[in-house]
């Protein structure tokens, strides 16, 4: 149809109050955007009432402001003051009436929400803006959610403070709804509890009668006032990793979680609306006890519309994956959510439900899995795993409906190794900078599902009313809209029957009931015929949890904090610290305290012996490959040294000369030497073995074979006691030095374990794991049977987030290397009693303490430092 002149002019009039309202001018090169009109009427009698509902429609990936709609009524109709609901996917806006301009109603200037698409897109992240809740830093990190993950993507966002007093949403919360529903994100929220400065989540309080009522009442409220659209789910994840003691007032308990999950949903529920997705709060990766827990608890396994999962896979690349059966750890993997279906549905007896992965990714420089052969992650492979995990994976998977990586980027969270975007931030004035990672723009740069368009807009609903003396006939209305630029006219719109008499016809309701499982049509069950089988009605029995059996919490005994009189803070001006190395950067320490000389595995397949006395290199050996673990001899200057060509070789670090060499090994990652057998024991990663060698390395003598990878190794030669490290299956072993027999064994909580330290006069192995991404805790063991005698956990004011080596001092307390901070643990009572900076952070295997000099050693990425004396450092 061609539009009148006066729709013309009248067109261009709204075009231009749109971009005087919105703030902005039309940006020529990018060309307007693609927008519609489209209305309807109804019947109606002369001097009746009529209702309109009117839709200006967003067909392009743009949200666009300032948009405005306008109807021109045809003879004879007249608005009823009052009657108008602006709605966005059927989400009410505002009441207000229209303006008149030039005989039309005006309505606006409204934000219109970019278009959707057919097709299902599972690309997210997860943002962090509850601690900066600004609409400036909300619409930009939304933004950049959008660049990144494209339209009908997710965004995954924490809020908190819910309590039983809370009487709806925080304003940021229905401000971020709002804002992602705009841009055509789907939001998933993460609801929680009261921080306590102390160090964790404070648990939900069960409130008088113990059923938590009271606070489920309260989270239902939060979640009936936030914004629901009929072109978008609201997808809420109740808590967080209950099963960490952070998250849990330090005492996380599965039953506990269970019944408030329960509360919560079926409040929730009861809100009967179902664009709401309700998830279970994620459990740290795959804890099967603690899901097995829950299972346990009556109304759980149906309490969740989808289960939300967080699975890291660590340094592991993207195609080591349960689907494909190529992965041995399935706790560190990028579809984590198999282990913890298979348990739900063993325990449980539910089946067919779909997975959110809430938190994954890929965190800089973690190298866990090292012993299997992966590399460290660093900006290039980061890069590369995420973009395929996406592109390659999780959007092949059908039971997968999204994934958001942790984190997009926060400025005070302390992640930093896991974020996409690094974070500038200046609050007075209020301004930011940014850079992102090469993560970002790689998968920014993938294509996304998109499928057709479905445009999204604005809804006006509105009453006119009809004089008495119009005559039966179809009367048509001229709607027109506008936003940056562009307008959409419709002349011949809305069309409305005025008829002489209205005649209403009543039709019976039809009407279904559910007895005993079935639905049936009529009103008697014994007169009814069944027509639906009832869902679930052959569900699985649920095992309950045998009396007495962990319910897999992970629950220290004790905390690292500053609450110690004798804690004395070191700067970094206390040290006496001097660069060793100017070139090869440093993999490997050891110390051999006997020849007063250290160690140094070097990037490139050397090895430096440094003399701890004079703090000079004096021998450079070149070994072939890049070492991999190193062990003192008891004679001095003698060094074993595991390669990564499965070769260990003997050096004679006096002459700088290796010596000797042996093969036939696949991935040597730990070695140690028996002075009482004069043998080397080397743990062999790539076949699963501990073998015994001759000294000279001429002759292998024996063989244990392992279930797992084994990593480190550490000998009580005393004693008589190999400790073995195996990382993925998060166990530590005790076998008979002599006989390669196991005598004992730890499984420990958590994700893979770190590393390890042996203090034979304490009588305690050490164990550094990861319990998440972000969490590490210390286990105690008893060396003689692995009893756990505690577990060691951060604070925030000494968090345990990076810690990533650990030694004793000459002292015989427990050193512990935390990103750029040292920290001195006392091993009666877990004190903290010392702590100082570092220069760079220490990784894996990169400090050690010397009993002889007292110094203490430690590499980072550019090289090494020697403390004088611990005494300096430490009272």
């Amino acid at each position: 149809m061609t539009p009148t002149f006066h729709s013309s002019i009248l067109s261009i009039c709204i075009a231009l109050l749109a971009w005087l309202w919105a703030g902005v001018a039309p940006v020529a090169a990018q060309g307007p955007p693609d927008l519609s009109v489209e209305g309807n009427g109804g019947l109606v009698v002369p001097g009746g009432e009529v209702t309109y509902q009117i839709r200006l429609l967003n067909w392009s990936d743009a949200l666009l402001p300032g948009a405005v709609i306008s109807q021109t009524l045809p003879a004879g109709f007249s608005y009823i003051p009052g009657s108008t609901q602006v709605t966005v996917g059927g989400w009410p806006i505002t009441q207000a009436d229209p303006i008149r301009a030039d005989g039309a109603l005006v309505w606006g200037p409204f934000q219109l929400p970019a278009a959707g698409h057919t097709a299902h897109n599972p690309y997210g992240v997860h943002t962090f803006v509850q601690d900066l809740c600004l609409p400036d830093f909300i619409d930009f990190q939304l933004d950049q959610a959008l660049a990144l993950a494209g339209s009908g993507g997710y965004v995954t966002q924490l809020f908190y403070r819910i309590t039983s007093d809370t009487a709806g949403p925080d304003p940021c919360a229905v401000y971020f709804v709002n804002a992602a529903y705009d841009r055509n994100l789907v939001p998933i929220l993460r609801l929680q509890g009261v921080w306590n400065p102390v160090g964790f989540w404070e648990k939900p309080n069960p409130g008088p009668q113990g059923n938590y009522a009271e606070l489920a009442a309260a989270f239902a409220r939060y979640v009936a006032g936030l914004p629901r659209r009929n072109t978008h789910p609201l997808y809420v994840t109740i808590w967080n990793e209950p099963d960490l003691w952070v998250e849990w007032s330090g005492h996380p308990n599965a039953q506990e979680y269970g019944r408030f999950f329960v509360a919560v949903s079926n409040a929730i529920r009861r809100l009967g609306d179902p664009r709401i997705r309700i998830l279970n709060g994620a459990v740290t990766p795959t804890n099967k006890a603690f899901i097995r827990g829950l299972m346990g608890v009556p109304g759980f396994a149906a309490a969740f519309d989808a289960w939300a999962s967080h699975c890291y896979p660590y340094n592991h690349p993207p195609w080591y994956n349960i689907h494909r059966r190529t992965a041995r750890y399935g706790n560190a993997v990028i579809d984590c959510y198999i282990e913890e279906r298979d348990t739900i549905t063993r325990y449980g007896g539910r089946t067919g439900f779909k997975f959110v992965i809430k938190e994954t990714g890929y965190g800089l420089g973690e190298d866990l899995y090292a012993f299997e052969g992966y590399r460290r992650i660093n900006e290039s492979n980061r890069a590369s795993y995420i973009s395929s995990a996406f592109k390659d994976f999780w959007r092949t998977w059908p039971e997968v409906i999204a994934v958001t990586p942790f984190e997009l980027g926060d400025p005070w969270s302390g992640w930093d190794w896991l974020d996409w975007v690094d974070y500038k931030v200046s609050l007075d004035p209020f301004a930011f900078s940014y850079t992102p990672h090469q993560q970002f723009h790689t998968v920014t740069a993938l294509p996304k599902p998109r499928g057709a368009p479905v445009p999204h807009g604005f809804e006006v609903a509105f009453r006119a009313r009809v004089a008495r003396n119009l005559s039966p006939g179809t009367y048509a209305s001229q709607l027109s809209g506008a936003a940056l630029g562009a307008t959409a006219v419709l002349t011949q719109a809305a069309p409305v029957r005025v008829v002489a008499h209205l005649e209403r016809i009543y039709l019976p309701l039809l009407r279904a009931n559910q007895t005993g499982g079935v639905w049936y049509l009529g009103t008697p069950p014994d007169r009814a015929t069944a027509i639906v089988p009832a869902d679930g009605a052959d569900q699985a029995p649920v095992e309950q949890l045998q009396a007495g059996e962990q319910d897999g919490a992970i629950v220290p005994t004790h905390f690292l904090s500053e609450d110690s009189a004798a804690l004395q803070t070191q700067d970094q001006a206390a040290w006496s610290v001097k660069r060793a190395l100017d070139a090869a950067e440093p993999r490997l320490l050891a110390l051999d305290g006997r020849s007063g000389r250290a160690y140094l595995g070097l990037s490139g397949g050397e090895l430096a012996v440094l003399n701890l006395s004079t703090l000079k290199i004096e021998e450079l050996v070149s070994l072939g490959a890049d070492p991999q673990a190193l062990a003192p001899a008891s004679q001095t200057g003698t060094l074993y040294v595991a390669l990564s060509s499965g070769e260990v070789v003997q050096v004679d670090a006096v002459r700088g000369k290796v010596t000797a060499r042996t093969d036939g090994l696949y991935a040597a990652r730990g070695i140690v030497f028996d002075p009482q057998t004069e043998t080397v024991l080397i743990a062999d990663a790539g076949q699963g073995e501990i073998v015994r060698f001759k000294g000279d390395l001429s002759a292998r003598l024996a063989v244990y074979g392992l279930e797992d990878l084994p990593s480190q190794v550490d000998l009580d030669a005393d004693g008589r006691r190999l400790y073995v490290l195996l990382p993925g299956a998060r166990r530590v072993l005790a076998l008979d030095a002599d006989t390669l027999q196991p005598v004992a064994q730890a499984e420990l909580v958590g994700g893979p374990l770190v590393e390890m330290a042996l203090d034979v006069e304490h009588d305690r192995v050490y164990v550094l794991s990861a319990l998440s991404p972000e969490y590490r805790a210390i286990s105690v063991l008893r060396a003689e049977d692995l009893s756990r005698l505690a577990l060691v956990a951060g604070s925030p004011a000494v968090p345990l987030e990076r810690a990533a080596a650990l030694a004793l001092s000459p002292g015989g307390q427990l050193l512990v290397a935390e990103g750029a901070r040292l920290y001195q643990v006392s091993p009666e009572d877990f004190r903290l009693v010392g702590q100082a900076n570092m220069i760079y952070p220490a990784g894996l295997g990169s400090l050690e303490a010397d009993p002889v000099s007292g110094r203490i050693v430690w590499i980072g990425p550019r090289g090494v430092w020697v403390v004088d004396s611990p005494v300096t450092g430490f009272p």
